[in-house]
């Protein structure tokens, strides 16, 4: 095929076209064809580069007669560019943003956005630029808080959770002055391995919905993309909590609270509070999960003997932060049903990362829709059972 003709977005579009049907087809001739265009495709964008470099040189040495007409710089290195630099974001953001026929909604790339995106892109692929990755991140954490208070980690392969459950015999003790432990060390350990659950999202964008700006844009994918992941994630880590199987992954009972720590028949008053809160282990700070109108239509109105409120508003802190019981921050997650609640130890429940939030974007020919997926890897688990409570008062729907 001749594609001279053909914009660099169109020639990327049908590359990502080309990646998208790839495992659909089984047919050996459909696949040495796809093969074929593929080549052709990689021999234009190669031919563009090479000429591009040439007229470049031509434009830094000479101004017609051999003579230099620009200096090199020798104040410094030539510059590099990787995902945190600003032309990277806007190119990243312009690659992402095409209409059915691969022209960018945001215009073609500069010269030196066009350079800040092969060079960033030639190892690593298009990763999401370090600004947009702060955006979600705050965005994240303000919609799931026990994802966001989680122990975050980033093992790309070989995540699992080692525990020391009890020492048989071994353990610390008094002895005679000149006399050693007459016991031999005997410990019981595990490891629990994950795999990890993918996690995707996408956006359908049709040719009549189009951007003002590239920051409207960017609103918008960080917005849909960036916030429904994290709830997926924290899903992910009630789960695990609950000891059942996440969406498209399996479930690991060990490391569930343990059953002692369940109690869904909590009576919503002093001693209550206090019972559950009795259960926990460890020494970390403490921080109680539940949605709005738990918290406002139950907690909030406990007391104790004396008549007075256990709950103290918290005015001053963070939006997601609505106040305190017993010392425990109350924070409020719209992801729990009505009643239900956990109370976690700080550091007891793990987040990992696998694969971070990666967005790519391919074409419908038929819709003329541009179909924009955000994907990442992830798992977590309670490293002690007895690490965090699961209840739900009496009475709770």
């Amino acid at each position: 095929m001749d594609f001279s003709t053909w914009t660099r977005a169109q020639l990327e579009a049908r590359c990502a076209e080309i990646a998208n049907t790839l495992d659909t087809i089984t047919d050996r001739a459909q696949l040495e064809e796809l093969q074929a265009e593929a080549r052709a495709i990689n021999e234009e964008m190669n031919k563009r580069t090479a000429e591009a470099a040439r007229v470049e040189i031509r434009r830094l040495v000479a101004n017609g007669n051999g003579s230099v007409v620009e200096n090199f710089r020798n104040e410094g290195e030539q510059r590099s560019y990787d995902y945190r630099s600003p032309e990277y974001r806007s190119a990243w953001l312009k690659n992402l943003a095409v209409y059915s026929d691969g022209t960018s909604i945001f215009g073609d790339m500069t010269a030196e956005e066009r350079t800040a995106f092969t060079h960033t892109t030639a190892n690593t692929g298009a990763v999401v630029p370090l600004e947009i990755q702060n955006r979600v991140i705050s965005l994240l954490e303000n919609e799931a808080p026990i994802y966001a208070d989680a122990v975050k980690t980033g093992f790309t392969k070989g995540f699992a959770i080692p525990r020391h459950k009890r020492i048989t015999a071994g353990d610390a003790t008094s002895v005679a002055e000149g006399m050693g432990n007459a016991d031999d060390e005997e410990n019981e350990f595990d490891q629990i391995p994950f795999d990890g659950c993918e996690i995707t999202k996408h956006i359908v964008l049709t040719r009549k919905m189009q951007f003002k700006s590239i920051d409207a844009f960017e609103d918008y994918v960080v917005e849909e993309l960036g916030k429904r992941h994290d709830v997926a994630k924290e899903k992910v880590l009630i789960a695990r909590m609950n000891g059942t199987a996440p969406a498209g992954g399996s479930a690991v009972a060990a490391v569930a609270i343990d059953s002692g720590n369940v109690n869904l028949a909590v009576t919503a008053d002093d001693a209550g509070i206090r019972g559950v809160m009795a259960l926990l282990r460890g020494s970390g700070v403490k921080r109680f999960y539940a949605n709005n109108a738990t918290i406002w239509g139950t907690i909030a109105g406990i007391e104790n003997a004396n008549g007075q409120k256990l709950f103290t508003p918290d005015a001053m802190g963070d939006p997601v932060t609505q106040g305190r019981i017993y010392g425990a921050a109350v924070r409020k997650d719209e992801n729990l049903a009505n009643g239900e609640f956990y109370i976690i130890v700080n550091g007891q429940l793990l987040a990992n990362n696998f694969d971070e939030l990666t967005i790519y974007s391919s074409l419908e020919p038929k819709t003329a829709k541009t179909v924009i997926t955000g994907y990442s890897l992830f798992d977590g688990a309670l490293a002690d059972p007895k690490g965090a409570v699961r209840g739900k008062f009496v009475g709770s729907p």
